[in-house]
Formats: C-alpha cells, structure tokens, sequence
C-alpha cells in the first residue's frame, strides 16, 4: 500500500517532509498529543472537558467578525497557491472590501470609542 486520499500533496504543506515522511513510511499510530504538535489539530482536550472547552471556543470567535473569519480562511487557503506579490494583491483587495462591510465599519468605530465591537 502507499499512502493515499491526497496525503502526499497534502501532509508535506502541513507538517513539512520529514514529518510526512516518517507519518507515511513508519505509518506508526499517533496520539492526540502528537497531533497538536504536528499542528494537524488545534487541541486536545480531556472529555469531560470538552463542553467547557467548546464554550469557550464559541464565546471567543462571537467575539470576531463572521465576515472577518471568513474572507481570512479563504485568504489563507488561497495564499497556498500564490506568489507573495499575488498574495498581497489579494490581501489590498480583501481589505478594502472589509472596511466597507457593517463589520469593519463597526470594528473601526469600536476602535475609536475605546470600546469591544458589538457585531452583528
């Protein structure tokens, strides 16, 4: 068998080629620690926490622009296939249309009165 479901394309851009490598060729099981390590997951935590974790995880991103999240991700995803100039073209572009979005209109106000954005 070799590795597959796009692992070789994917894992080296994740976790670099000597972490893809010894993941592939050893194909030893991991555990979640690891996995935070390797920054295939953002965290672990203990069952019985779980909920207090999600509380919080939630709580935090309410606190962020859902536009803000969004054209970030997409950003992100999209730099991964572009050249630093490309990218920062995209990036001029984004940010121009999120100053002009309710959110960035309230995020900069917020900013300016000294106060948490409230967004909707």
């Amino acid at each position: 068998m070799v590795i597959d479901f796009g692992g070789g394309w994917l894992l080296p851009r994740l976790v670099g080629l000597k972490n893809t490598n010894r993941l592939a060729l050893l194909a030893d099981s991991i555990d979640s620690k690891q996995l935070v390590e390797l920054g295939l997951v953002y965290k672990s935590v203990e069952k019985s926490d779980i909920d207090v974790e999600l509380n919080n995880l939630i709580k935090e991103l309410n606190a962020v622009s859902y536009n803000s999240i969004c054209q970030m991700k997409k950003m992100i995803r999209a730099g991964l296939e572009m050249s630093m100039d490309d990218y920062l073209d995209l990036e001029n572009n984004v940010q121009l249309k999120a100053f002009e979005h309710p959110d960035g209109i309230e995020g900069a106000m917020s900013f300016l009165e000294k106060r948490k954005p409230d967004f909707k």
